[in-house]
């Protein structure tokens, strides 16, 4: 998601620094977007950096940031306009994880597992040449990153490998009674693959470098809700033995739809909730008019 971004707005010594190892597996960035108060109105963020000389001074928190555990650097989204207000002067940083002032507590999310974590900015000083973008500008350097996270067919991926996992089990279980199993799957089916041409658009759109903000979003929002829910269809279709874990010797694909369930609740709330592309897409797609 960085990379293209940094292909957009980045200098060419930000290029040239980060690039390669990013396509090498070198470097692992997270997001420094969401905050405890600013999540999809991200706009609302409190995250401040005061300029001093030559650097930019960061204080503030973030939130919900993947696997910042693991991660060498940061893109930072905070306020460099001390009395500006919404998107207006908010920059986009590229910050070194192991800068002096940067905290990282893991957070557990909903399976339970510890990929979420919160980032604390104590003081820590960030060079002016890690600006992506320019000063003030970050808010529409981070709208061009989000709709390439948006632009994911992830989610599309996940579902296509759930209804192959369940035709081979139902297949392998034929003992069992499989009530309305074979109507559920077909018509998953069809809408995974109607969210597959969906990608393969927004894919052939940024390839010809036009706008793609609206059709990822409709992508975004079309594949974490069709997640949602296959996600509840493949629990009714096996169900009591659904909510076994993998811990359980009977639990059907080794417990994998119970997490894959639980785990597809997030996806309607990450990077925006599904609220957020359906605004992007009546906005700048059809033309609406704000409220």
């Amino acid at each position: 998601m960085l990379a293209p971004t940094l292909i957009d707005y980045g200098t060419e010594e930000q290029k040239e620094r980060h690039l390669e190892p990013i396509a090498r597996g070198e470097e692992f960035w997270c997001e420094g977007f969401s905050e405890p108060d600013a999540g999809s109105d991200l706009a609302s963020l409190q995250t401040k950096a005061i300029k001093d000389g030559n650097h930019f001074i960061v204080n503030g928190q973030k939130t919900w940031s993947t696997f910042a555990d693991y991660s060498d650097w940061c893109c930072l989204l905070a306020r460099t306009g001390p009395h500006s207000r919404r998107s207006k002067g908010l920059s986009f940083f590229l910050v070194d994880m192991s800068t002096p002032g940067v905290t990282v507590n893991s957070i557990k999310n909903i399976v339970g597992e510890p990929n979420f974590s919160e980032i604390f900015f104590e003081d820590v000083r960030v060079p002016k040449g890690n600006i992506l973008g320019g000063e003030n500008e970050g808010w529409q350097v981070v709208q061009a990153f989000l709709s390439y996270e948006r632009a994911t067919i992830a989610p599309i991926a996940v579902v296509q490998t759930m209804i192959e996992r369940l035709v081979e089990y139902i297949k392998d279980n034929p003992e069992r009674q499989w009530t309305n199993a074979r109507n559920t799957l077909a018509k998953l089916a069809i809408e995974t693959e109607i969210g597959r041409l969906i990608g393969y658009r927004v894919a052939w759109l940024q390839d010809r470098g036009m706008a793609t903000d609206w059709h990822a979003a409709m992508s975004r929002l079309y594949g974490t809700e069709l997640l949602k829910r296959a996600a509840g269809a493949a629990m009714e279709i096996l169900g009591l033995y659904s909510q076994l874990d993998e811990r359980e010797n009977m639990a059907p694909l080794y417990g994998w739809i119970k997490h894959l369930y639980l785990a597809s609740i997030g996806a309607t709330i990450a990077a925006g909730t599904s609220e957020i592309p359906k605004n992007v897409i009546a906005l700048r797609g059809l033309g609406l008019p704000r409220e």
